[in-house]
């Protein structure tokens, strides 16, 4: 596997100061070449794009940079909601990604995704959250980020890696991965420029190489419920809100803004 350390460092961040005003940036995608690239700072989702039509919304009040996210609201009893692409321009089986994520009030216990990518043989990698690796019950912390790979429609066996790397609690982190579908690998993760160093994966089911990504989704899906403080229901506090802003798609590095 190409060492990711090294790969593609020329252009992480090489978007920063696009769009930008003033030193801020405003609007993340304009003046770059990525061929997926969504900053909603025209107030809505054009295509390639789709959006779940129930509880989501391109909003005002709480976006990482410029005017406008993504809101996911009323999370509770085990929602789906995505915003999509059926369509991969310029991408085969190689997929960086670049997205900025808040949580409130953090990231639930219960096992959830929030990207999911699909290649053509219907396997799918995924970027997602879990109860860390080691919980003391009597101290229960917020959910960790997960990295794990699925095959087949139904999405098992899976391959997945729980981290002890706590995703930030009602604050934007940048989030970073990296999907090698021609090695291939499970997925890797960074969290604001830091690698999330994930346990050691078990050894089957063996990842198969991706041949071609196909679609993308990225968004909210809880499968063990939305509590922080119980891994399977929906006990609170639970995670009520998630934004999400700045999302872009490539086969380089992209960075962070």
């Amino acid at each position: 596997m190409t060492s990711t350390s090294d790969a593609s460092e020329e252009s992480a961040g090489e978007d920063a100061q696009l769009g930008s005003e003033g030193g801020a940036v405003t609007a993340s995608c304009a003046g770059t070449t990525h061929p997926l690239c969504i900053d909603f700072e025209d107030g809505k989702v054009d295509a390639p794009w789709t959006l779940s039509a129930n509880d989501t919304a391109i909003e005002t009040g709480n976006a990482a940079h410029g005017r406008y996210a993504l809101h996911l609201s009323n999370l509770k009893s085990h929602p789906s909601l995505y915003l999509q692409t059926a369509k991969m321009p310029g991408i085969k089986d190689v997929l960086w990604g670049r997205f900025y994520l808040y949580m409130e009030p953090a990231a639930p216990l219960g096992h959830g995704d929030i990207v999911r990518a699909n290649d053509v043989n219907t396997n799918w990698y995924e970027v997602g959250f879990a109860q860390p690796g080691t919980l003391d019950p009597a101290n229960p912390t917020t959910g960790c980020y997960l990295t794990d790979w699925h095959t087949g429609v139904s999405g098992v066996p899976e391959k997945g890696q729980p981290s002890q790397f706590v995703i930030p609690a009602a604050k934007y982190a940048c989030v970073e991965f990296y999907f090698d579908g021609a090695t291939p690998a499970v997925g890797q993760v960074w969290s604001d420029g830091v690698e999330v160093q994930f346990a050691t994966p078990p050894a089957t089911p063996v990842v198969q190489k991706a041949v071609q990504f196909v679609s993308f989704g990225i968004g909210i899906t809880l499968y063990h419920g939305d509590s922080l403080v119980s891994y399977n229901d929906d006990t609170p506090p639970d995670l009520t809100d998630e934004w999400l802003d700045d999302i872009a798609l490539d086969t380089t590095r992209i960075g962070c803004l």
